[in-house]
């Protein structure tokens, strides 16, 4: 995605509404880095789980890993919230699922795209 497309206005508007909890923590400066990386750990496994169609234990371990990652309120870029409400969205459908499986990846999709203005530009169409 090109940032170049998206509006100051949407940018600082992220910016404004990303919780800073972690601020009041006495190792605050350790936790910008342990949150990319535990977000890199969680997307590079949750793709090598989809990709070995592990959904029964790997997929479904990293999808909560995610959402334990989103109850922390830590700063999900915005490409990348899109590309895994993406990927659980193709996951719900997927014909032959579990129906806990689906219910779950269906549930973190819905947190992921909540926020509409969290993935629309306020420029794009919205139908």
């Amino acid at each position: 995605m090109d940032h170049d497309a998206i509006p100051t206005s949407v940018i600082q508007d992220d910016e404004q509404h990303t919780m800073h909890y972690a601020q009041s923590l006495p190792y605050v400066r350790l936790l910008d880095g342990e949150a990319d990386q535990w977000l890199g750990d969680i997307c590079n496994n949750l793709a090598l789980c989809v990709k070995a169609q592990d959904y029964s234990v790997g997929t479904l371990a990293w999808v909560k890993r995610l959402g334990l990652y989103l109850d922390m309120k830590h700063a999900l870029p915005r490409a990348l919230r899109a590309h895994l409400a993406k990927l659980l969205y193709a996951l719900t459908i997927t014909p032959g699922m579990d129906t806990v499986l689906v219910e779950t990846w269906a549930n973190t999709c819905v947190r992921l795209i909540r926020w509409v203005h969290s993935i629309i530009c306020p420029a794009w169409p919205t139908s």
